[in-house]
């Protein structure tokens, strides 16, 4: 199961209508590292510093947004 970062990082990108290659491309990382980070298979926590801000870059969001643990009545990630 992904950690809340990877959750967060699922439910933006298809909120933005993104491919999962298009944000890895923007974001400068392997397809296949976000894949595992918003499957699960790999933890969000573990992620550089560098790679969650073009992340959140690429996503159009803050870091604290990406990072941001979903809290109680939040309608989304």
């Amino acid at each position: 199961m992904p950690d809340h970062i990877g959750v967060n990082i699922l439910f933006l990108r298809l909120h933005g209508g993104l491919t999962l290659r298009a944000l890895a491309t923007a974001a400068r990382m392997p397809v296949s590292t976000l894949s595992a980070v918003e499957h699960g298979t790999r933890r969000g926590a573990g992620l550089t510093l560098a790679t969650a801000c073009r992340l959140a870059t690429a996503l159009g969001v803050s870091l604290d947004r990406l990072v941001r643990r979903k809290e109680s009545g939040d309608t989304h990630a």
